[in-house]
């Protein structure tokens, strides 16, 4: 009898190793650590913030629509790679937010971050940015 229950607690032990989650395997989280609609007026600065876990130098892609602006990877000496027609608005802060300074009308629209690290997968998030122009009050 304890003969046939070493067997049957040595296949319960190999099934339930089988089933534990392997630390290598961990999938990054990315979420938005505040608004994914954001608002500014005209020359106002905004940042599109995001937040991460079990993803050290991961790699991020920041887009307008299917137009990268900004390449970085994270927690590393080198510099965020921002489209050349936007580096004077357009920064990318130590957690990988996207930020805007001075911006002006053209830059509302959709964004998005793609965040990528090998043996942990993909994650996207989408934002919306609307820009307002000052308006006037004309009174008579």
């Amino acid at each position: 009898m304890i003969q046939k229950n070493r067997g049957l607690s040595a296949a319960l032990i190999c099934v339930v190793l089988a089933l534990l989650p392997q630390g290598s395997q961990a999938l990054l989280e990315l979420s938005a650590s505040g608004p994914d609609v954001a608002s500014v007026l005209v020359g106002g600065n905004v940042t599109l913030g995001v937040s991460y876990s079990r993803a050290s130098n991961a790699a991020i892609i920041w887009r307008r629509g299917l137009d990268p602006v900004a390449t970085w990877t994270i927690n590393t000496s080198a510099p965020p790679d921002i489209h050349p027609g936007l580096a004077s608005v357009l920064g990318v802060s130590a957690n990988g937010s996207l930020q805007f300074v001075g911006v002006t009308l053209d830059y509302s629209g959709g964004y998005s971050v793609e965040m990528t690290k090998s043996g942990q997968g993909t994650a996207t998030l989408n934002f919306t940015l609307t820009v307002y122009g000052q308006t006037l009050r004309l009174d008579y």
